[in-house]
């Protein structure tokens, strides 16, 4: 579970969807939600993660605007 949280969350740095990355590595999305609000570990792992998406989609909105 560890394992799959940190690549879904690697994937999300990377600018792909929360939904997507889960999809790609093979994990339903509603699991994920459920594995972060019973660990704080990986709860704080996400939302590290999508952070780091946002800041990810502003670098792209700013160089196509």
């Amino acid at each position: 579970m560890a394992a799959m949280i940190a690549v879904v969350c690697q994937s999300m740095r990377e600018g792909m969807t929360a939904r997507k990355a889960c999809l790609l590595h093979g994990v339903e999305f509603p699991t994920m939600k459920l594995w972060c609000s019973k660990n704080p570990d990986f709860a704080a792992q996400y939302q590290a993660a999508r952070a780091a998406l946002y800041e990810h989609w502003e670098e792209d909105i700013v160089d196509i605007a």
